[in-house]
């Protein structure tokens, strides 16, 4: 098995390698939870794939702040395409929750 510390030499030397800023073993996991997130990963995915007992933990690897909820406003429509209610301006979830 693998060490800690050999690990994170060996991770250093490949970013160097690669000519990519060096990236601690933590900051991994956080780049490996967003990228999850964005291919529709939920928080109880991540919860059981980092092995987290409770969901408080895996919160702090959730740092998506709503912009999968605004895809998902932009997708949904209110009312279906050319119907009058579209035509009058009425056009989605999002225009109509930024006016409150």
């Amino acid at each position: 098995m693998l060490d800690y510390w050999t690990y994170r030499k060996v991770l250093k030397l490949y970013c160097l390698e690669a000519n990519v800023p060096v990236i601690a073993t933590h900051g991994l996991r956080h780049s490996t939870s967003e990228l999850y997130m964005a291919h529709g990963a939920t928080r109880d995915d991540l919860r059981i794939l980092f092995a987290h007992s409770d969901n408080s933990v895996t919160d702090r690897y959730v740092h998506d702040r709503g912009s999968r909820l605004e895809k998902v406003a932009h997708q949904i429509r209110l009312f279906p395409s050319g119907t009058k209610m579209e035509q009058n301006g009425v056009l989605g979830l999002k225009q109509c929750s930024s006016s409150t």
